[in-house]
């Protein structure tokens, strides 16, 4: 039996489609190459509800029921995958931050992910900023580009990211403890622990790798006087 993403292959199809579009390339000025190809598939497969089959009539019924929108939204999420992918491996000396250690060994964090919902509703966040704190500090980023406090997206609505800075390895191990801070007006404050544990790399991670990701739970935001449930 083999299980299947359809989804899957919708969005490899539409990734294919715009990168090898010469036209599209020129539009955009994205960099355009295998990795960042892949990078942005990647980007997009996050964000998608999958859709499973394991035969052929649910390849069928499922390409019978492709509709303008979904091939809209897949085409939208991909041109900002484009986006934040080129945005972060331009050449590195113009855009990552000058505090990151000139020597190693290092401690190289991953890109933190998340996303955040409605209580009640369950549905996306949209106006909101999400900050990620360290010892009731403000985390640095890797490259001003990514920003903290980071502002939620419409194109991507309820999801942010980060990507702290680099920092010098000075034992094997370590763990590294955050926290996630939302403030909204009329709405409980959030306040998100996590600890990432790290081992010591000889090598400067100073690329963007959609495969280096560590997704914290799922968060909600409640009206104030209502908790959420733990």
């Amino acid at each position: 039996m083999r299980i299947h993403n359809l989804i899957e292959d919708l969005v490899l199809k539409w990734v294919d489609e715009i990168f090898s579009d010469e036209k599209k390339q020129e539009k955009c000025h994205y960099l355009i190459n295998e990795e960042s190809k892949l990078d942005v598939a990647c980007f997009v497969l996050n964000r998608m509800e999958p859709r499973y089959s394991i035969s052929e009539r649910g390849l069928a019924h499922f390409k019978a029921e492709i509709s303008p929108q979904l091939n809209a939204d897949i085409e939208t999420l991909i041109y900002e995958g484009l986006r934040r992918v080129s945005r972060n491996i331009r050449p590195l000396s113009n855009t990552l931050s000058s505090n990151i250690p000139k020597s190693g060994p290092f401690f190289n964090f991953p890109t933190i992910i998340g996303r955040i919902f409605f209580g009640n509703t369950f549905e996306p966040v949209r106006e909101l900023s999400i900050a990620l704190y360290q010892e009731d500090k403000l985390v640095e980023m890797m490259a001003p580009t990514w920003q903290n406090p980071y502002p939620l997206s419409e194109i991507d609505p309820g999801s942010f990211q980060f990507w702290p800075l680099t920092v010098k390895a000075d034992s094997e191990s370590r763990e590294f403890p955050f926290e996630v801070r939302i403030r909204s007006s009329g709405f409980e404050d959030i306040h998100h622990h996590f600890v990432l544990r790290l081992k010591r790399e000889k090598e400067l991670l100073d690329t963007y790798q959609a495969s280096d990701v560590f997704k914290i739970e799922d968060l909600y935001l409640f009206p104030e006087g209502e908790e959420e449930d733990s």
